[in-house]
């Protein structure tokens, strides 16, 4: 599954540079969970006290590129959701 793969991808780095800074989008398609559960896999995340990653709705900014026009099937949107790790 893509989207799962982009999730452990995307932990590693993190892992590697923690100090690093990433901005992840997402507009709710089907690998939404399985890319969460892969990053917070790889994160250790959800495990005790700490909080699972999860996405949270955000507007798109105006001057957001290509109108906020989704790159598979071209439709606008005016939400996105904001990947947040804490």
């Amino acid at each position: 599954d893509v989207a799962a793969a982009i999730g452990r991808l995307l932990s590693r780095a993190l892992l590697r540079h923690p100090t690093t800074v990433v901005i992840v989008t997402d507009a709710n398609r089907r690998g939404r969970q399985a890319f969460l559960d892969a990053l917070a896999y790889g994160l250790g995340l959800g495990v005790g006290s700490s909080v699972r990653p999860h996405f949270e709705w955000v507007s798109v900014p105006p001057w957001a590129a290509d109108d906020a026009r989704d790159p598979f099937d071209g439709t606008e949107t005016e939400e996105v959701g904001l990947l947040k790790l804490y």
